[in-house]
């Protein structure tokens, strides 16, 4: 009996240590294919994903050990730990890949934004990055509350805050986040003086932002920015009309068909429409960048009061109506007559 108990405890110390030795091999070898193989692979991991899908996004074309499923599950803890999220690796060390993984530590997407755009125009760019969907992006943009919490300012749109650069943002990011992210880049890039000087000239704040984005949409080239926005500040001065294309433009949006039709110029309905309008239009237009912001903080001194657009986008400025009559009739009429 003593024997048979003996021989028992024996066997089974001899199968456990059997089974630990293949369990070591097993982990041993594992570890080397984490800390040896390098991927380069893109992951999107949604908030309902499994462990299988995982794995089988990430190791089923790989030539991976014995096992090695059940290692990432009882080792690894991987079935408990992985982070939904998107997640990039580029001749990355699958082990360094899995812990971005299990903290969460997601991939970032680039985007540009140019200058001039439009919350529309970012939206869309924003939602083809897989980044937000234009919905959800619009609407903490047209958030009035969130709005004022973060700029301090009444107004129905984050129109004109968001700095035009390349950010970095991984898919699934908040609304909020992206706009304080590009709002404080807007910030950085605002002229220090900007509300003193847009008080010395009679707007507030807001208007002189406002004026900024018109002077965005309006110049071709930088070194033009500071007269095209003397160009509006002597019309203001002289209470005449604006008269600034991309203003009919903005406000039809959505309708606006690449031509300005006479009945648009007409068209009163039109809030924006600053060739029926005295003075600016309700809100920013675009989002200006510093060279727009500063040309609006110091504009060119000059008795310049309209300017026309020739081929190469530059423009010719005019102090007279007739004069400008002439220009147009040079750079517009004439060539499209040819």
């Amino acid at each position: 009996m003593v024997k048979k108990i003996i021989a028992a405890v024996v066997i089974t110390a001899v199968i456990a240590f059997a089974v630990t030795a293949v369990l070591g091999v097993w982990i041993v070898k594992s570890e080397k294919f984490l800390e040896t193989t390098e991927v380069t692979l893109e992951l999107d991991l949604p908030k309902n994903g499994t462990f299988n899908q995982f794995y089988d996004r990430v190791f089923t074309h790989l030539n991976t050990p014995p096992y090695f499923r059940g290692y990432l599950i009882h080792v690894k803890k991987a079935d408990r730990r992985i982070k939904y999220g998107y997640y990039r690796a580029e001749n990355m060390l699958l082990s360094d890949y899995l812990e971005n993984i299990f903290k969460g530590t997601q991939s970032t997407l680039k985007i540009t934004i140019p200058e001039g755009y439009n919350i529309h125009d970012i939206a869309s760019v924003l939602e083809k990055s897989n980044i937000i969907g234009i919905d959800d992006f619009l609407k903490t943009a047209l958030d009035d509350e969130f709005i004022f919490r973060l700029t301090g300012i009444s107004a129905p749109t984050i129109e004109g805050f968001l700095y035009p650069d390349t950010y970095f943002f991984p898919p699934y990011t908040k609304a909020d986040y992206i706009i304080r992210t590009m709002y404080a880049n807007f910030l950085n890039n605002l002229p220090e003086d900007f509300t003193e000087r847009a008080e010395e000239k009679g707007l507030s704040f807001y208007q002189a932002l406002t004026l900024a984005s018109i002077v965005q949409k309006e110049t071709y080239i930088d070194e033009e920015a500071q007269t095209v926005a003397s160009v509006f500040y002597n019309r203001l001065k002289k209470r005449m009309r604006l008269q600034a294309d991309p203003t009919i433009i903005y406000g039809k949006y959505a309708e606006f068909d690449g031509n300005i039709r006479k009945e648009d110029i007409r068209d009163g309905e039109n809030p924006y429409n600053t060739y029926m309008i005295r003075g600016l239009p309700p809100t920013p237009i675009s989002n200006p960048d510093r060279q727009s912001l500063e040309a609006a903080a110091y504009p060119a001194v000059t008795d310049y009061l309209f300017f026309v657009a020739k081929q190469d986008g530059t423009h010719v400025f005019t102090k007279t109506y007739d004069e400008h009559r002439r220009q147009v009739y040079l750079h517009q009429i004439r060539r499209e007559q040819k």
